[in-house]
């Protein structure tokens, strides 16, 4: 990708001798790295948080096109140029979980752990060509409701209203090709193992998760750790519904800790 890097926010902001390791927070699409602001304030400052604008949305909508391969390659450059020790804990959420796949199969030797959530089989059904449109039409709807209603509607989750120009076609049409035509390789060596969590309240299948899971693992020489589990209480945004048990779960992970008892082995 030459000289193009992402930008990006930090906390706490540069590197202190009080953090010990990096964690990237990747976001969803049409969406920025503000989609974190709930959900960084609850980490510890022992942890170096990178949360990047992934290319064509937020302070990178220049950044073009976007595709799977070339998000995974700038993350990587972020994550040599900025992590300690260059490496990290990667987690992704919807489109974010996909780009985490990619990172495992193609530069997993900056990946410490992979916390994925959201991850979606999306496939190519006749219907595709028409997903671009249906979701800028659910975008417009959404910003337009009060609020409490989108909370309500979406168990809870404080979904932030779209940024201007957050929704042009080339990005609906560039990430629903993507993600539809992504075929999910086997993870390379990874030291702290993959997570992939299905919130199955609103939005996610843990059959996915199961799917997900199984073809990271494929490669048993490998020898990285793969785990699906899935939650019913919590809805696919759940960095927004529950912003304080994201951090909490995520430090969890990272830490070896077994998580929460509401989630749930799904394999």
């Amino acid at each position: 990708m030459g000289d193009i890097s992402l930008p990006f926010d930090e906390f706490p902001v540069g590197h202190t001798q009080s953090t010990n390791t990096t964690i990237v927070l990747l976001h969803g699409a049409c969406s920025s790295a503000g989609e974190w602001d709930l959900v960084v304030k609850h980490f510890s400052s022992s942890y170096h948080i990178l949360a990047p604008d992934l290319p064509r949305h937020g302070r990178a909508r220049n950044i073009i096109p976007f595709t799977l391969s070339n998000s995974a390659q700038l993350i990587a450059n972020l994550v040599r140029d900025h992590a300690l020790g260059g490496r990290a804990h990667i987690v992704g959420f919807s489109l974010g979980a996909h780009i985490a796949f990619e990172l495992a199969a193609h530069h997993s030797g900056v990946v410490l752990s992979i916390f994925a959530s959201g991850w979606r089989y999306w496939g190519q059904p006749w219907y595709t060509p028409l997903i671009p449109s249906v979701l800028r039409f659910q975008g417009m709807i959404e910003d337009s409701l009060p609020r409490s209603w989108l909370k309500l509607a979406t168990g809870g989750a404080d979904i932030r209203r779209s940024e201007p120009g957050s929704r042009p076609p080339e990005l609906m049409r560039e990430w629903i090709a993507a993600v539809s035509t992504q075929v999910v390789e086997p993870a390379g060596s990874i030291p702290g193992g993959i997570l992939v969590v299905a919130a199955t309240l609103l939005g996610d299948k843990a059959q996915d998760a199961k799917m997900a899971a199984r073809m990271l693992r494929s490669d048993s020489a490998s020898g990285t750790g793969v785990k699906a589990m899935s939650n019913g209480r919590l809805t696919h945004a759940w960095n927004r519904q529950d912003p304080e048990l994201c951090a909490n779960v995520i430090v969890d992970w990272i830490e070896g800790r077994p998580l929460p008892k509401d989630f749930l082995d799904c394999e």
